[in-house]
């Protein structure tokens, strides 16, 4: 039986949320650690400084794995389907 997204849809729901906060958790206390207000501009608050580690620790390349699972046919594999499920809803959510 062929795998679809939406079969595993829950699933990637759920591996995508954890994959959004997992890295804003991350960049929250490395926020407190590295922040320092004689380092950058005055109008850089911790607020902007932490949402910039989010995003920057938090950026996913959906084009990249695509080519990768491709080139290595795992596309409609399982496991393909889900990391890509996974990695769309991630992108979505950060939009």
């Amino acid at each position: 039986m062929p795998l679809n997204f939406l079969e595993q849809l829950r699933t990637s729901v759920v591996v995508a949320t954890i994959g959004v906060a997992v890295p804003l958790v991350f960049a929250l206390g490395l926020s407190f650690i590295l922040y320092d207000p004689d380092l950058v501009q005055p109008d850089i608050n911790r607020g902007v400084f932490f949402l910039f580690l989010g995003v920057i620790f938090g950026t996913s390349a959906l084009p990249v794995l695509a080519r990768i699972l491709s080139e290595y046919r795992l596309m409609s594999t399982r496991l393909g389907i889900f990391t890509m499920g996974v990695t769309t809803v991630d992108d979505l959510v950060r939009t």
